[in-house]
Parts: structure tokens; sequence; C-alpha cells
């Protein structure tokens, strides 16, 4: 289950000395809600429920071929 949350911070936070995976996302349906996403040298597909504030996400690992396709028919 995912729990959104937004927070304000009141002044810049330096980020630069942690650790960090780039994560490049698309959304292949936003009804239901299905994402192909690439993260860590992997691959998924992640589906949420509907809801606003609290929504279950599930997340699936997919090849990289997989991947690709769901990238280039979004």
């Amino acid at each position: 289950m995912e729990i959104e949350r937004k927070f304000l911070i009141e002044k810049e936070i330096d980020l630069s000395s942690l650790d960090y995976d780039d994560i490049v996302q698309g959304y292949i349906s936003l009804d239901p809600e299905i994402r192909a996403r690439s993260k860590g040298g992997k691959y998924y597909r992640t589906s949420k429920s509907k809801g606003d504030m609290v929504r279950e996400e599930s997340e699936k690992e997919i090849s990289c071929t997989m991947y690709n396709i769901l990238m280039d028919n979004r």
C-alpha cells in the first residue's frame, strides 16, 4: 500500500552526498494507472489502484525487451 504525501521544506537541502538511482518512467494507461519503469538497471511494470491518498501499488519485474515495447507504444 502506498500513501501519497507531499511536504514543503523551508530551506534547500544538500543531497549531493547521497546515493541514488535514476528512474525513467512512462505512463502506459491512466485508467487503470499502469506504468513502465526503469530503475537501477532493472525494468518494471507498475500498477496502481484507484484512490486519492491511499492506493495499492504492485510492481512486477519485466525484461528490457518488454520495457522497450511498452515505452514505444505509449
